[in-house]
């Protein structure tokens, strides 16, 4: 082989060999991370955070830190239902793109307003 040809064959392999598929990982990636705060700014402890994802499945989203809420694993609408004593409850929705393995972790922010 000359070395055009054998220059013109690897630069042919390396694009290819970028196309193929890489089987995904077991990591956990959540889909959001949902901090919540009182109107002042300070993290809400102890909040119940729940999730509808695209108007079906649902489920209650973790503590993971000092008013830091973790929920889903995967893309979709998210609405996202907060209730924590001695404030009004709030919600809101979110959309979490996702590639082949895992979500595009959103960051949202809900603000509680105090109960009157």
């Amino acid at each position: 082989m000359t070395s055009n040809a054998l220059a013109l064959a690897l630069a042919l392999a390396v694009p290819l060999s970028a196309c193929v598929e890489q089987p995904c990982d077991e990591i956990f990636i959540p889909a959001l991370s949902v901090s919540v705060v009182d109107d002042q700014g300070d993290p809400v402890e102890e909040a119940t955070v729940t999730f509808v994802l695209d108007g079906d499945a649902s489920g209650d989203c973790i503590e993971d830190g000092v008013g830091v809420y973790v929920c889903g694993s995967e893309g979709g609408d998210y609405v996202i239902s907060v209730e924590a004593e001695g404030f009004e409850d709030a919600s809101t929705m979110v959309t979490v793109e996702a590639d082949a393995c895992h979500p595009q972790t959103e960051d949202p922010e809900i603000v509680l307003t105090p109960a009157p």
